[in-house]
């Protein structure tokens, strides 16, 4: 039987053993990941992309089981802030790039994002980032109630003051870019270690510093 879209998001379709080469616990690693979410796979991969090589990515159940697939899987380049603009307006063309790389699509579709205002305090917040978007080269519109109709013509626009359109922005299927991440990590040398919890950490003397971990396979 065919799949509703809340399974196909709950990444129920996912083969992630057959994906994603996993492997024991190593009893040593200079950068210890915990959690295989998309965060945990991402930090992998941009930690492989930077030259580390010796990093495992540790996680207690399998990949994306956790919090990722709840995600709504948005994917906006445009923040409140510069430097929150230039950490996030690199993601579309990530996402882009891994699904070459290991030929697991991530689901990614450029769609465009539509923020719509009802007050005009409303109105003059959401633009705010317009004004960032043309600073960092970033297509944007203002956008009127017609255009907010031809955009998306199911939407009522009568007690609507204005809206903002980002064309580039897009969708992904979290469980997919996740899986996508991981393997690209994994292709770089990063070890990827499933069913297994972290339980604890070990600290240096002085408390700051975290020198070892503990977890249901061992140290």
């Amino acid at each position: 039987a065919a799949m509703t879209a809340p399974e196909h998001l709950a990444n129920r379709d996912l083969d992630v053993a057959s994906a994603l080469p996993a492997g024991p616990l190593p009893s040593a690693a200079r950068i210890v990941i915990v959690g295989g979410g998309i965060v945990g796979a991402s930090i992998a991969y941009h930690l492989a992309l930077a030259g580390e090589s010796d990093v495992v990515l540790v996680e207690r159940g399998r990949l994306t089981n956790g919090t990722t697939w709840h995600a709504a899987g948005l994917v906006s380049q445009v923040r409140g802030t510069h430097a929150l603009t230039e950490l996030s307006r690199i993601n579309a063309e990530t996402y882009e790039r891994v699904g070459r790389e290991t030929g697991i699509d991530p689901g990614f579709r450029r769609v465009g994002s539509l923020t719509v205002a009802r007050t005009e305090e409303r109105f003059q917040e959401i633009r705010r980032p317009v004004s960032i978007a043309r600073d960092v080269g970033l297509p944007s519109e203002i956008v009127d109630r017609e255009r907010v109709r031809e955009l998306w013509p199911s939407a009522v626009v009568d007690d609507l003051v204005g809206g903002v359109f980002f064309p580039d922005d897009g969708t992904i299927n979290p469980g997919s870019a996740a899986l996508a991440l991981a393997r690209a990590s994994v292709d770089r040398g990063v070890r990827y270690v499933p069913g297994t919890q972290v339980t604890g950490f070990r600290r240096a003397a002085d408390g700051r510093r975290v020198t070892g971990i503990t977890t249901s396979a061992g140290d």
